[in-house]
């Protein structure tokens, strides 16, 4: 949550109150001048200290005023609260009494995840879902705004482009080697199942580091760093992956063409 905090003031991320706050427990004044700036109704500082009061370095936390805090910021237009709020609604970790499935449903249509509100619609019960279809359309003509809808377009993008990314990589290499492809059906198929594969791995190993880094590191600077670092390296090596393993296979195929079985004549 912290990581999608960061993202929109990653320049000016060093000199938020909220985070510094959120990262250091004996940093009181920086925790007041948050509180301050959400009281007077800034929804940055207003997700900041919900968060501050949900997971943060403190030793004791508020999570029912942490999600009043959170859903201020959501009801102002902020994407990130939006988000985050119907992460935590939805969670199954959270207490029951905290916990509403029906609003995180009507934030993340607000918020235009549309792929992550189907999914969460699927578990609702009939009575529910009309409830959660009801509040979406009043929570969306009350709270969403032109930011948040560049935004989810910009996720959304981003996510179809991942999505198709090896098939992409795999038919770029079918049209440069269709001469020297004699079964191409069959080439284009193997490859996109390893393109495919090679990206999965990369996003299994980026899920196992960040579960280590959260585990390993107790200084949250160095767990946020590691994380940030981690995130990007996977970015590129999900875009490398499917290439190296379209490249592979294809270097295997062509290999398998041009080498042929000796036969040694005796004289």
């Amino acid at each position: 949550m912290l990581l999608l905090y960061s993202v929109p003031g990653l320049a000016s991320f060093s000199e938020d109150p909220c985070r510094v706050a959120y990262l250091h427990a004996d940093k009181v004044s920086e925790e007041r001048t948050c509180e301050a700036a959400a009281n007077a109704g800034d929804a940055n500082a207003e997700l900041g200290y919900g968060l501050i009061l949900w997971s943060g370095d403190q030793p004791a936390h508020d999570r029912r005023a942490a999600l009043e805090w959170i859903r201020k910021s959501a009801r102002q237009g902020n994407y990130v609260a939006q988000i985050s709020l119907a992460g935590f609604l939805k969670h199954k970790e959270v207490p029951a009494e905290l916990g509403n499935p029906v609003e995180a449903y009507a934030w993340l249509v607000t918020a235009g995840d549309e792929q992550g509100a189907r999914r969460l619609r699927a578990t609702l019960s009939k009575p529910d879902a009309a409830r959660a279809d009801e509040l979406a359309s009043d929570y969306k003509l009350k709270y969403s705004n032109l930011e948040v809808t560049r935004i989810g377009w910009w996720f959304r993008a981003v996510d179809f482009f991942s999505r198709i990314w090896p098939g992409l990589v795999i038919l770029g290499f079918f049209v440069a080697a269709r001469r020297r492809l004699t079964k191409k059906l069959l080439f284009v198929m193997v490859g996109i199942v390893i393109a495919y594969a090679s990206q999965y791995l990369v996003l299994w190993v980026f899920a196992r580091a960040v579960n280590a880094a959260m585990t390993v590191f107790t200084n949250p600077e160095e767990m946020l760093g590691t994380m940030l670092w981690t995130f990007g390296l996977s970015f590129v090596l999900g875009l490398l992956a499917p290439i190296l393993g379209a490249l592979v296979l294809y270097r295997f195929w062509v290999f398998r063409r041009w080498i042929r079985p000796v036969t040694i004549v005796n004289a």
